[in-house]
């Protein structure tokens, strides 16, 4: 009897064409919602190649090779990602603070337009053929999967995740912790919905899954406000002279980030305690 088969390729496959057809409007014209959701999709594939490089353990480099070619559009798109948020997070402040902080504006304006030109650059610059080589390789790599490598494989990845996130919240919270914490989140959930996808149960619980999503949007808020305050202080260092309105707009993003780092922490050590423990 022929041992049982999963298929995640069909996950994959949706992607990929989604991957595909954002990346190919993208060499049209840089729109950072398209170029946000092409970042998702690459994390996806990276995340994906991971899974089948732990299967396939004896290709050691199987993950590195693949995704290669892919490397330089996700760094850059995640530039657009993270400019955009700077954006979105002044939008904010100048409704909170009743406010308009139109030299910083116009900076982040220059900014992102060097950021799409590099994106631009970058897609224009990448093969179609990397997406047809990508697909041939994920195909003869996943077709012959079964439930036992995939629960294996899936579930060893999320132990490595957990154990590199207590190691990184051992000690007082910090910029690159929390970052590196909400990376292994946002892997953790693509690996259950790639388990799921291949007919396996998700390792944790729905209410679990809750904790983790709850986590993950205050990280995603705490993150923004990282970016922002850091772009924003940057600005600032150079400035001979600074108006009364941008040093109290400083002062309100560092107790907004207080603020955050404290919820974060909060929901983070009762995700680990009664989760992940």
């Amino acid at each position: 009897m022929e041992p049982q088969k999963v298929n995640i390729l069909k996950l994959f496959e949706a992607q990929l064409e989604e991957g595909k057809s954002l990346f190919e409007d993208l060499t049209r014209k840089i729109r950072s919602k398209k170029a946000i959701s092409l970042e998702e999709k690459l994390f996806f594939f990276q995340t994906f190649l991971e899974l089948l490089g732990k299967i396939h353990f004896k290709q050691k480099t199987l993950r590195l090779t693949l995704f290669s070619p892919f490397d330089l559009i996700f760094r850059n798109t995640k530039k657009i990602h993270h400019i955009k948020l700077i954006e979105q997070q002044l939008h904010q402040y100048q409704e909170t603070m009743e406010e308009t902080y139109l030299s910083y504006s116009e900076e982040i304006e220059k900014h992102k337009k060097s950021i799409y030109n590099d994106v631009f650059d970058v897609t224009i610059a990448a093969p179609l053929k990397i997406w047809e080589d990508l697909y041939l390789t994920v195909y003869n790599y996943s077709k012959n999967l079964t439930p036992l490598e995939l629960n294996t494989a899936s579930t060893q990845i999320i132990n490595e995740e957990i154990g590199f996130s207590k190691f990184d919240i051992k000690n007082e919270p910090d910029p690159q912790s929390i970052k590196n914490v909400y990376e292994s989140l946002q892997k953790i959930i693509l690996l259950e919905r790639i388990r799921m996808s291949g007919g396996l149960n998700p390792v944790f619980t729905l209410p679990a899954h809750e904790k983790i999503s709850s986590l993950t949007q205050a990280k995603y808020a705490w993150y923004q406000n990282h970016l922002f305050y850091q772009h924003f202080t940057y600005y600032l260092r150079d400035k001979e002279a600074v108006e009364k309105k941008y040093l109290s707009l400083a002062k309100h993003a560092k107790k907004h980030h207080k603020a955050l780092t404290k919820e974060v922490v909060k929901l983070r050590d009762g995700l680990f305690s009664k989760v992940f423990q």
